[in-house]
């Protein structure tokens, strides 16, 4: 018998093509929660704080709901 392994990658995308969530942005909201803050996020998954940023922001447009709450 053979050893295999069936994988696969889900997302979910608007009509024009562009990503809305998938596992990447998946891990960022689950890191947010877990550090409670955006840049340390940004550092674990080896992005830019803009970067982070930008998908948040790209993922709330399309859902048109707030789902990062920000302090200052």
């Amino acid at each position: 018998m053979l050893n295999t392994k069936l994988k696969s990658r889900q997302w979910l995308e608007d009509s024009k093509g562009n990503i809305i969530i998938g596992e990447g942005r998946q891990r960022i909201f689950e890191l947010i929660e877990q550090t409670g803050s955006i840049n340390q996020t940004a550092k674990i998954m080896k992005m830019s704080y803009r970067g982070v940023w930008g998908k948040i922001k790209a993922t709330e447009g399309h859902l048109n709901k707030k789902i990062v709450l920000t302090e200052r």
